[in-house]
């Protein structure tokens, strides 16, 4: 039996119990104010069961709560307009040591089945610096990729770049503050994080980044520089974008691999590109 139905026979009861004598006494009086009210309910229930059911949503009812909006990021890197130096090591003898870089150990030019171009192959526990002795202009911008080989990232344990104040070669960068650095970029592949700091501001600061993709792929590394503020990008994902530099000082840039490649993992560079 539907509400509709319950609301009749409910309505017919209690005009019935009215037609009754009051003589009948007190008994009837509870039953009719008990109809009564079971009446009143059903019809209520039926109004309300209408008005739901005729509701538009424009007018259902407000959580009060803000409405959940999509957020997207902005890559807001610039490249710089002329182009300073650029080098994707085509022309190099393969084997070779190419002749725009200068190392703290060694290195050579070489290529991966599958990929296209040369790449620079870098060893363990080593600083790279170009060899031209190109000191950075106040602002610039700075590109480049990192090719890996590994049967998992965490086996190219970490790979290291950022801004000396000179171009020597003489021992191997570590961090900003060891053999003249000024900051450090830490792409740290064994624990999934980047980790920057700074000599001259003092930052220091760590980010999470899904690097166990990267055991054998390519990652694209954007640098802009504005006189003291630094932004970093990896793979298109700003992970940097503080002031990381006083504003005399010069700046060469470098590379560094980790202490220890395991399992024969490889690490490779190529695809420079300045411009201010």
């Amino acid at each position: 039996m539907n509400i509709n139905n319950k609301a009749r026979i409910l309505l017919l009861g209690v005009a019935f119990l009215a037609a009754v004598p009051v003589s009948h006494g007190q008994i009837l009086k509870r039953i009719k104010k008990k109809a009564e009210k079971a009446a009143e309910k059903a019809i209520d229930d039926v109004v309300s069961g209408d008005e739901e059911a005729n509701q538009t949503p424009e007018e259902a009812p407000s959580t009060g709560l803000p409405a959940k909006a999509a957020v997207s990021q902005v890559v807001d890197f610039t490249a710089g307009d002329s182009l300073l130096f650029g080098d994707d090591l085509t022309g190099e003898t393969i084997g070779s040591m190419p002749h725009y870089w200068k190392t703290s150990g060694s290195g050579q030019v070489v290529t991966f089945p599958g990929t296209e171009g040369n790449w620079m192959l870098l060893k363990e526990f080593t600083t790279y610096k170009l060899d031209t002795l190109l000191a950075m202009p106040a602002d610039f911008s700075l590109e480049f990729d990192i090719f890996t080989r590994s049967d998992k990232a965490r086996d190219l344990n970490d790979f290291n770049f950022g801004f000396a104040r000179d171009n020597s070669v003489s021992s191997y960068i570590s961090d900003a503050y060891n053999d003249n650095a000024i900051t450090s970029t830490t792409v740290h592949y064994w624990n999934e994080e980047v980790i920057h700091s700074s000599s001259d501001t003092k930052v220091y600061n760590t980010s999470d980044f899904e690097l166990a993709n990267y055991a054998n792929a390519v990652m694209h590394v954007s640098i802009q520089v504005n006189g003291t503020k630094m932004k970093v990008y990896l793979d298109d994902k700003k992970v940097l974008d503080t002031d990381m530099f006083d504003p005399k000082t010069p700046k060469y840039f470098y590379m560094s691999t980790g202490t220890e490649l395991n399992n024969e993992a490889q690490i490779a560079v190529s695809n420079f590109q300045l411009r201010e």
